[in-house]
């Protein structure tokens, strides 16, 4: 019995150790589970059941299932960073103010294709992200994207001039809130599709515009 109960251990610790991709399995795994349940749902102990390693596998790579929610957070801005810099876009634009404006439809174009990294980077599931380096950090280079293009088209004499920062933060959390009303279902009533979403950005950027830009 003794030899059984080693022999046991030492498979199970070769199943673990040839799960080459393990944090990218857990990455998926817990994606996977977050389109039918809430994070408080999950843990770590079941991620590890689910993708057939150890209870203790996942430790290797988040220290606690809040860490491996901040690393999909983390990942989900630097895709967002990607959609900012219209690297996604189909349609290319080189000039500053096109550009700009792109970016407000990439913005929202990003919350629904990707709504539970969405979720994952502005709500409290991750609690503190102060608490993670990474994360405040590609949370940081995606808002950078944004504000150094207000202040571009500030020094072009496009814009008004005003903190960046601060337009910069206007623009985000309009967006943002917009966005979350569409995840959340809170516009049923509009009945709104794939154009009125188009409709309601490009008001949104009209609207913005004449606010903020300069007059001639």
């Amino acid at each position: 019995m003794r030899g059984a109960r080693l022999r046991k251990k030492s498979n199970q610790n070769t199943k673990d150790y040839h799960h080459g991709n393990l944090r990218d399995a857990l990455l998926k795994e817990t994606l996977k589970l977050l389109k039918k349940k809430n994070p408080t749902e999950l843990s770590l102990r079941d991620l590890a059941r689910r993708i057939g390693v150890s209870h203790g596998a996942p430790y290797r790579h988040f220290p606690s299932l809040n860490a491996l929610l901040a690393a999909l957070a983390e990942e989900g801005f630097h895709i967002f960073a990607d959609f900012l810099s219209l690297n996604r876009s189909e349609q290319q634009q080189s000039e500053p103010l096109p550009r700009f404006r792109q970016m407000a439809f990439e913005f929202v174009r990003f919350s629904l294709q990707f709504p539970i990294h969405f979720r994952l980077m502005f709500t409290q599931v991750v609690v503190d992200h102060e608490e993670f380096e990474d994360l405040k950090q590609a949370g940081e280079t995606a808002f950078r994207i944004l504000a150094d293009s207000v202040g571009n088209l500030q020094a072009q004499g496009i814009l008004r001039v005003h903190d960046p920062i601060v337009t910069s933060v206007f623009i985000w959390s309009s967006l943002h809130g917009f966005c979350s009303l569409l995840l959340d279902q809170r516009l049923g009533f509009l009945d709104i599709d794939e154009n009125k979403v188009d409709t309601i950005i490009e008001a949104f950027y009209q609207n913005m515009m004449d606010g903020l830009a300069v007059v001639k």
